[in-house]
């Protein structure tokens, strides 16, 4: 579910399957794409009866998703 559920930007949205509108934007609030990150990294490096594949897959979404939230800051000059 939330391999699916990423976004090719590398976030999750607010609500999975897709239903438009800003329900689609990454979520932000209560935590959400820090939780998501922090089950997907268990699952890549610290839960043994994960496949090799699904830990490689948890793997990239955990980049992709640390991307997106990097790419999200706001830069103070």
């Amino acid at each position: 579910y939330l391999l699916a559920a990423q976004a090719p930007s590398g976030c999750w949205p607010q609500v999975f399957p897709l239903q438009g509108r800003y329900h689609d934007a990454a979520t932000f609030n209560d935590d959400a794409i820090p939780a998501v990150l922090r089950v997907l990294r268990e699952a890549a490096t610290a839960v043994p009866a994960v496949p090799p594949a699904l830990r490689r897959a948890a793997e990239g979404a955990v980049e992709r998703g640390v991307g997106c939230v990097l790419r999200a800051q706001v830069r103070e000059q």
